[in-house]
C-alpha cells in the first residue's frame, strides 16, 4: 500500500479509484485514535487531493 502514495503511482489511478482510495482513507482517519497514525493518514489523504486536482 506504501507504493500506491507515490506521487507517480497516484497519477495513474484513474478518478474513480483516487475518489475511492479517499472515501477509504477518510474512513480511516475517523477510526483511527493516534496523532501519530493520523498525521500518517492525513498526509496521505492530502496526496490523493493533489493527484485528483491535477
Amino acid at each position: 500500500m506504501q507504493d500506491v502514495f507515490n506521487t507517480m503511482s497516484l497519477a495513474r489511478l484513474s478518478r474513480q479509484e483516487l475518489l475511492a482510495l479517499l472515501a477509504n482513507l477518510q474512513s480511516e482517519l475517523s477510526a483511527v485514535t493516534g496523532d501519530a497514525e493520523r498525521r500518517t493518514i492525513s498526509t496521505k489523504i492530502e496526496a490523493v487531493k493533489c493527484a485528483l486536482s491535477a
